[in-house]
């Protein structure tokens, strides 16, 4: 069910009905973690259409070194990733994570989508 839980289409209305004086920006931020939104990039292309607001994502930055999502974030106008660990051990701790994402890998997705990103 991962990616299917919001319906693109209905979250695309509600923001669609947002008053024009309602906001200062669109916050993506998901219940959990945004990035696992299959259609994240739809759905910042699909708010940016509709609202002239800036679109902000918060996540935890744990899949930046993924393709997909990294080029999903690109579209955003601001991202605020977070990297609340400073080493292997303290990264598992903190985060509960599934064992996959590795911390050097989270880093690296992290350096380099910064200097992507514009």
């Amino acid at each position: 069910m991962k990616g299917r839980i919001f319906p693109l289409e209905k979250t695309l209305q509600e923001v669609s009905e947002i008053p024009k004086d309602g906001a200062d920006v669109i916050t993506i931020v998901g219940e959990g973690e945004p990035t696992l939104y299959l259609r994240l990039g739809e759905l910042i292309l699909g708010i940016q259409q509709r609202v002239d607001l800036p679109v902000v994502v918060i996540t935890n930055g744990g899949l930046l070194y993924e393709s997909q999502v990294k080029e999903a974030l690109l579209l955003a106008d601001i991202v605020l990733p977070s990297l609340d660990a400073w080493d292997k051990k303290s990264f598992q701790r903190i985060n509960r994570l599934h064992p996959s994402p590795k911390f050097e890998r989270v880093v690296e997705g992290l350096k380099t989508f910064t200097r992507e990103f514009k």
